[in-house]
């Protein structure tokens, strides 16, 4: 994959990364197709509910190397118009390195997802709190 849809959030600043993602999907499926794509890119899931999520990202390279440095977003649903908003939240780790290229991958297959299964997706970009 070399276009992606979704960036990952800037590490570099500080703040508390965080997007909005809206579609026609109903939220179960959104959230659904969230965690099993953000899973594929090893962020496991701690938490999950028909309208929101937990998922942690732990980079064993640094694992390996001494450190111990985890990610977590969660996602959280709610109802919008005809369809549904998911935001989503960087809650801890956002300044590690690997986790929001592997997060951007996820993010954008998700959305190409919704989009097979015929939901309209709009996705916002990552802002700081």
């Amino acid at each position: 994959m070399t276009d992606l849809e979704i960036g990952g959030w800037d590490r570099h600043h500080a703040g508390t990364p965080h997007l909005v993602l809206r579609t026609s999907a109903p939220a179960e499926e959104a959230i659904g197709v969230l965690v099993a794509e953000l899973a594929r890119e090893r962020f496991k899931a701690k938490e999950r509910g028909p309208d929101h999520f937990r998922s942690r990202f732990v980079d064993w390279f640094d694992v390996a190397s001494g450190t111990f440095n985890w990610t977590t977003i969660e996602g959280r649903a709610t109802p919008d118009g005809g369809g549904t908003a998911v935001t989503l939240t960087v809650v801890s780790g956002e300044e590690y390195r690997r986790a929001p290229k592997r997060a951007a991958i996820a993010l954008t297959t998700a959305v190409q997802q919704l989009r097979a299964h015929g939901h309209e997706v709009s996705p916002g970009a990552w802002t700081l709190a």
